[in-house]
């Protein structure tokens, strides 16, 4: 069994390479698609963000992504040492979280045409991924708070500041843009659409309990009749 050897946790120094990451697939994407002439190298950008987020497939749990092996880790650590579980976890939806439903958001915008087809291509593999940021392996009702849900959209949007004005500074650009990373209250919509079906996901995959989602209660049953069949 690996051991946890070390109570250094490089949150911030993840959360930078994250964000260029993301921010460079989204100019990627959008300039291919404004400027299909240019050659531009589309394919690194969904390589990248394969290798990055989502190199998981069902059946095989041993090939993990970069920031699925990073989380894994550090539930690891958060299981041996308990006393040190609550900072790994915030650390984990401080920094990490936020840039996983970014970049499901890219790939959903621009790598995939359809929920089938995202689906297909992805296995679920970034609705597990944001389980693996919250200690029971999927979002609980505090999760969903207004609060915390501004503040995950809050670090989206800045995260994407400079890109965002560079799109907003070209109308071309913008035509090719999506309205789920460029306008902030269609982000909130399906940043909490993400985390419900990471609910969704968590409840097909094992035994979860029932919770009260209160505010959110109806989200959850919607994307649970939307998504269900498309579960692996």
């Amino acid at each position: 069994m690996p051991i946890c050897s070390t109570e250094t946790y490089y949150f911030e120094e993840v959360e930078n390479r994250l964000k260029a990451i993301n921010a460079t697939s989204v100019q990627l994407l959008v300039l291919d698609e404004a400027y299909p002439d240019l050659n531009i190298p589309r394919e690194h950008a969904i390589i990248g963000i394969k290798d990055v987020y989502t190199l998981w497939e069902t059946g095989h749990t041993d090939l993990e992504s970069r920031v699925g092996y990073y989380c894994s880790y550090l539930r690891l650590c958060a299981s041996q040492r308990p006393q040190s579980a609550e900072t790994i976890y915030t650390g984990l939806q401080t920094h990490v979280l936020p840039h996983i439903l970014l970049a499901a958001v890219i790939a959903e915008s621009h790598i995939a045409q359809d929920s089938q087809m995202y689906f297909k291509q992805q296995s679920w593999a970034f609705e597990k991924l944001i389980g693996q940021c919250f200690p029971d392996g999927y979002p609980r009702p505090n999760d969903l708070s207004d609060e915390h849900i501004d503040e995950l959209v809050t670090t989206v949007v800045d995260s994407l500041k400079g890109v965002r004005e560079r799109i907003d500074g070209s109308r071309r650009l913008r035509r090719h843009a999506d309205e789920r990373y460029i306008d902030q209250e269609q982000l909130r919509n399906h940043v909490i659409e993400l985390l419900a079906r990471a609910v969704l996901f968590a409840n097909h995959s094992g035994s979860v309990p029932e919770h009260d989602y209160g505010p959110q209660k109806e989200t959850i049953e919607r994307v649970k009749q939307k998504f269900n069949e498309y579960l692996p």
